[in-house]
C-alpha cells in the first residue's frame, strides 16, 4: 500500500518548520487556495496540474519569493541566495566600453555563472530593492510589531467540516498571542485602489476566508487576517489592509462551491472540463454602462 505524502499525513493543526517542498507537494485529495482556484476554472485542470503541467514562474513571482525569504527567513536568504557581482557592459557602449572590454566582461560573467550552478541568484539591483523593502516593512508602525515574535511560514492542516475534504494552508506569519495572521504581498501599487484590484484579480478574498477557516478549524482564535503590501521600487512604501465582512463572505461562498466540486470529483473520479453544451453569456455590469 502506498504511503500518503508527508503533507497529507501531517496531523490536523498548526505546524512550524515544515519544509517548503513538503508543503508544496501535489496531492490529489488535498485542497489549498491555489488548488481550489484551479478547480474553479475546470476540474480537468487540477488533474493536469497533478500530472506536472504548470506554467514556469514569472520574473515577478521569482522576485516575490526572494523577497519573502529575505523578510521572513533572513537566515535562509543569507545562506541560499547569492548576489551576482556587477560585470559591467557586456557589449560595446560608445564612450564607455570598447568591444574587447564588453567581450571580456561577458566571458567573466559566463565563468562566474558556471561556477555557481544550482544556487539562487539575485541581481544587485534586485538585492538593493529587497533590502529597502525589508527595512520599510520593519519600520512600519503596524507591520513591524506584527512581524516581531510571530511564527513564520506556518503550515495549517485541517478537514473541511462541510465536505470532508482535507485542506492545507501556509501562513506567512501567525501571531497566536494576538490572533493575527499576516500575509505579505509585493506590488507595483500598494495604494488602496491598487490593492483592491489585486484582491479581485487574484482572489485574495478567498485566501483570507480559507486561511481563517483553517485556523478556526484548528481551534485558534483569529482576530484578523491582514495583508502587508509593499511596493518594489523606492521609496518602498507599504500599507496594511484587511477585508470587510461582505468580501470575506463572498470568499467563503466561492470556496464552499469549489470544495463541493472537489468532493464530488474525488467521490466519482470524474474531473470534467468546460461545459460541453452552449452557454449563454451576458456582459458584466461595468461593461453595460454607456459612455
Amino acid at each position: 500500500m502506498t504511503e500518503p505524502a508527508p503533507i497529507r499525513a501531517l496531523p490536523h493543526g498548526i505546524h512550524a518548520d515544515i519544509p517548503e517542498h513538503i508543503y508544496h507537494a501535489r496531492v490529489k485529495d488535498l485542497a489549498s487556495k491555489s488548488g481550489l482556484d484551479i478547480i474553479r476554472r475546470a476540474p480537468s485542470k487540477w488533474i493536469a496540474y497533478l500530472n506536472g503541467h504548470q506554467r514556469p514562474p514569472t520574473d515577478d513571482m521569482v522576485f516575490g519569493t526572494t523577497f519573502h525569504a529575505a523578510l521572513l527567513e533572513p537566515d535562509r536568504y543569507a545562506s541560499e541566495y547569492v548576489i551576482s557581482p556587477e560585470f559591467g557592459d557586456l557589449r560595446a557602449v560608445a564612450g564607455r566600453t570598447t568591444k574587447e572590454e564588453g567581450a571580456a566582461n561577458k566571458a567573466a560573467k559566463a565563468a562566474w555563472l558556471a561556477s555557481h550552478q544550482g544556487v539562487k541568484l539575485v541581481e544587485p539591483e534586485d538585492h538593493a530593492n529587497i533590502a529597502g523593502m525589508v527595512a520599510s516593512c520593519r519600520a512600519h508602525p503596524l507591520a513591524g510589531p506584527m512581524l516581531d515574535g510571530s511564527m513564520r511560514e506556518a503550515t495549517v492542516r485541517w478537514r473541511d467540516p462541510d465536505t470532508g475534504v482535507e485542506c492545507k494552508a501556509r501562513l506567512d506569519t501567525w501571531k497566536a498571542s494576538v490572533g493575527i495572521a499576516l500575509d505579505v504581498k509585493t506590488a507595483g501599487d500598494a495604494s488602496a485602489d491598487g490593492f483592491v484590484r489585486a484582491v479581485e484579480n487574484y482572489g485574495y478574498h478567498r485566501q483570507s476566508a480559507m486561511y481563517q477557516a483553517g485556523l478556526a478549524a484548528c481551534g485558534a482564535e483569529v482576530r484578523s487576517f491582514r495583508f502587508l503590501v509593499i511596493e518594489k521600487e523606492a521609496p518602498w512604501d507599504c500599507a496594511v489592509y484587511d477585508l470587510d465582512e461582505e468580501s470575506l463572505m463572498v470568499g467563503h461562498r466561492q470556496n464552499a462551491r469549489a470544495l463541493a466540486t472537489m468532493a464530488r470529483c474525488l467521490e466519482t473520479d470524474i474531473w470534467p472540463g468546460y461545459p460541453t453544451g452552449t452557454t449563454t453569456l451576458a456582459l458584466r455590469p461595468w461593461a453595460m454602462r454607456e459612455e
